[in-house]
């Protein structure tokens, strides 16, 4: 093994955030005698990280997705728009040949669901990839829509494409990987979380292929707790009020904000039941929340932030942090609020409980339970010495679990059953 080349479709979103932080990982924790490199098509930063050097194949690159999707329409009016990840394969892969000149020993691939990459082009060498969903062994979803279970046996008929006939886009899509997987002669997938990877095994798509559940990784050193001087100037910088307890909310985008529209809803109304808590509390909104209703409290709306050192310093003006989402693997914003010193809730899907310890270094709920959160906010204001524990074992589980010299490792042994 001489070359690790990592490869996805773009540096944004938490897939590639993910795969630049394990590209980092990997270069700062690996034997001195092997090159670490990353290829991205779609690259947001000017970071010397391989990308297409032609500026039509970079335009296709942003195009191409939107073509599939558009096909998807024609054919499927009805389908359920801002969740389907589904890809059509009939458009090219023109980066196969630039990946093939750089001679890597096996490539790591990410995020390919726009068909940034397609797998029957690289089989001259071992192909790992990480799973940031399910899609990769569902006919097109991320996420198994509604509880369906057609993974398990074969897609069609999919509720999502609002389809009532068998061999549709998601069942022939199924058939596609099942073909493709079987051709690809060194195959390995790694799942971020354990959840994943029980998910994946249910899929009839699954042949017994090598499966490891390999965590994300993050920068311990930037995300980290702030002195508390550091962290009051952080709150005049982004105008908090120094005296209310401030919670940040992040808002996934597209078909996450759907998903996520309800719990919050309901949580809301809940505070207006208790207005004694309501009066404490400060909402520090992150990303785009559709159809805000009114609030019982004062709040602070941030539409995006691009850069880890800017998010890190958030994180170091907020005391807790609310995740909503319902669908989820395992979730970055988690992940770096925890790091901070940042006690969490969320909900007993997914990932999640391999994140948040309940009543560790955070609370864990099921979605139907949002009374709780009441009381675990109420608990979080009244107990500042609890307080205090939850957010130090937040910091110590994330240098147990998620640290960089840890992931790096474990996939650096997975890698050698390659060869």
């Amino acid at each position: 093994m001489r070359h690790v080349l990592l490869a996805g479709y773009t540096d944004k979103g938490g897939a590639g955030i993910a795969m630049i932080n394990l590209f980092q990982a990997l270069q700062n924790h690996k034997p001195e005698s092997i090159k670490v490199s990353l290829w991205i098509e779609w690259k947001t930063t000017k970071k010397p990280f391989y990308s297409p050097s032609s500026p039509w194949k970079r335009l296709f690159a942003i195009i191409r997705s939107a073509l599939d999707e558009k096909i998807v329409q024609l054919k499927y009016p009805q389908h359920i728009q801002d969740f389907f990840s589904f890809q059509i394969g009939k458009l090219p892969d023109f980066n196969h040949k630039t990946l093939k000149q750089l001679q890597p020993s096996l490539l790591h691939v990410h995020w390919i669901n726009t068909g940034a990459l397609q797998l029957k082009h690289y089989n001259d060498f071992p192909i790992f990839w990480t799973l940031h969903d399910l899609w990769a062994f569902t006919g097109g979803c991320p996420h198994p829509y509604q509880q369906c279970d057609k993974f398990q046996f074969h897609c069609g008929n999919c509720p999502l494409l609002n389809s009532k006939k068998k061999k549709d886009l998601a069942y022939k899509r199924f058939k596609q990987k099942q073909k493709l997987y079987k051709r690809i002669k060194r195959l390995f997938f790694i799942t971020p979380s354990r959840w994943l990877k029980q998910q994946v095994m249910k899929s009839a798509l699954w042949n017994n292929y090598p499966i490891k559940a390999i965590p994300n990784t993050l920068d311990v050193q930037w995300f980290a707790p702030y002195p508390k001087e550091v962290k009051s100037f952080l709150r005049r910088l982004w105008r908090f009020p120094e005296e209310r307890f401030i919670v940040l909310i992040g808002a996934p985008y597209r078909h996450k904000a759907t998903i996520t529209k309800a719990p919050l809803q309901k949580f809301i109304e809940l505070l207006w039941d208790t207005p004694s808590l309501a009066q404490q509390l400060h909402f520090v909104f992150l990303g785009h929340i559709p159809s805000m209703p009114s609030l019982p409290t004062s709040a602070s709306f941030i539409d995006s932030i691009q850069d880890i050192y800017t998010m890190a310093l958030l994180y170091n003006a907020v005391d807790c942090y609310l995740h909503f989402s319902l669908y989820d693997n395992l979730p970055n914003m988690i992940m770096e609020a925890l790091a901070c010193g940042v006690p969490c809730l969320g909900f007993a899907i997914g990932g999640i409980p391999e994140m948040i310890q309940h009543k560790k270094n955070g609370f864990i709920t099921t979605a139907n339970d949002l009374e709780k959160w009441i009381t675990y906010l109420q608990l979080l204001l009244q107990d500042s010495k609890f307080y205090l524990q939850l957010s130090e074992q937040a910091r110590a589980h994330v240098l147990t679990h998620f640290a960089p010299q840890i992931v790096a490792k474990k996939h650096w042994e997975y890698y050698q059953a390659a060869f």
